[in-house]
């Protein structure tokens, strides 16, 4: 088994620069209320709302930007159900969800592979 020593991730988050939240004195970056429970990109600390508004805010204008995908298109997506199909269906979900603002307009199909 691997093991690893706390002083160990202490030297090195002080060696890179990224941000400690393990003691929970970080506050988020979006909305600086809740204490951070990601960091993204060494410095940017999020909460888990305000994480998952931005990952979500992400994967729709990457879809956008990238035209690749018509409104009314059927578009097949591969899942194998490990950590991140699931996470790609999830946000599909809620992509195509009828409350959510900037509505995805594909049609997916899923195809499981195991």
């Amino acid at each position: 088994m691997c093991s690893v020593d706390p002083d160990e991730i202490t030297e090195m988050v002080h060696a890179t620069g990224a941000l400690d939240i393990s003691r929970g004195d970080v506050l988020c970056r979006k909305c600086g209320e809740s204490a951070a429970e990601v960091v993204l990109r060494v410095k940017d600390a999020y909460c888990r709302l305000c994480f998952l508004s931005y990952f979500v805010h992400k994967f729709r204008s990457t879809i956008g930007k990238s035209k690749q995908i018509h409104a009314g298109d059927r578009v097949l997506v591969a899942t194998s159900g490990g950590a991140s199909s699931t996470a790609l269906l999830h946000m599909i979900r809620e992509g195509l969800n009828e409350n959510s603002h900037k509505k995805l307009r594909f049609d997916p199909a899923f195809l499981y592979i195991d």
